[in-house]
């Protein structure tokens, strides 16, 4: 008889092995096609190398995931997390180079840098669960996963706001898009509609399922798919674009309202998760 938790489980840790080597392959697929043979000039090759980089971050911490399940080892776990975060810094590169301005990465360099401090200085543990690996004690990489994430994409909207009708401008909305945000719409969606479910009683969903814990790797196994968005960004990036102004940036402004937006969601968190503040800030 199949009790009802297991409707959700198809985990084996060969998932994070099947993303990583997916996402290598879209990387590889598309460094050949548009980064050496299409891209009609530097800073176009400069963007994709930067987005193709973010790209691989990823892929690389699908690796690190399999082994440290494979291996129980804590130190490849942690190493991997820090190769999944600097995807956010390539991204953040990317955009520098795509409006020539300055965006941050420096400062967002040495906030890893206190991050790697914090996470190899303490115990963290992960298991399996499910078709991702559930991780504990990172709230403070998560945080800042999520502020840099909403800070890019305020960054990107600012400056679609300010060309909105200009000829090339949906290239600024895209890039974002093409990156990292339709995975994270669609993890986003699987993981507040299981844990909704679950903490309404309306779905055993995947057991032990919890959010905090478990949203970053589920985000992780869905960006295996944004090698095919990244392909059609950089189809119609290799256009020439018209008219498009950059003014500020507004880089204050979109920090602000990013930590606010992260802090927003931390506090909705028990709408959707069990685990108390405690638990979540271990």
């Amino acid at each position: 008889m199949v009790h009802h938790q297991e409707y959700f489980i198809c985990y084996s840790k060969e998932v994070s092995l099947i993303a990583g080597t997916t996402i290598f392959a879209g990387t590889t697929l598309n460094y050949i096609k548009y980064k050496i043979n299409r891209l009609s000039d530097l800073r176009k090759k400069s963007v994709a190398t930067y987005l193709l980089l973010a790209y691989l971050a990823i892929g690389a911490h699908q690796f690190l995931e399999f082994f440290a399940i494979y291996l129980n080892n804590t130190i490849i776990y942690k190493i991997g997390l820090l190769f999944s975060i600097s995807g956010m810094f390539f991204n953040l590169r990317a955009s520098e180079k795509f409006f020539a301005k300055n965006l941050g990465s420096s400062l967002f360099l040495g906030v890893l840098a206190m991050l790697s401090i914090h996470i190899f200085t303490r115990s963290m543990y992960f298991e399996n669960a499910h078709f991702y690996v559930r991780g504990t004690n990172h709230f403070y990489w998560g945080a800042i996963w999520m502020i840099f994430f909403i800070y890019w994409n305020l960054i990107h909207l600012f400056y679609f706001i300010q060309n909105y009708g200009r000829f090339g401008a949906s290239k600024i909305r895209n890039l974002p898009f093409a990156s990292l945000n339709i995975s994270f719409i669609l993890s986003a969606i699987y993981c507040y509609i299981i844990g909704l479910s679950k903490n309404l009683g309306l779905l055993p969903a995947c057991g032990s399922f919890e959010i905090v814990f478990d949203a970053p790797s589920i985000w992780c196994v869905f960006a295996s798919i944004q090698g095919i968005f990244l392909y059609y960004f950089f189809k119609s990036y290799n256009k020439e674009e018209h008219e498009i102004i950059y003014t500020g940036p507004p880089r204050l402004k979109a920090m602000l309202i990013a930590i606010i937006i992260t802090i927003i969601i931390f506090f909705t968190l028990p709408l959707f998760s069990t685990l108390s503040y405690k638990m979540i800030l271990k």
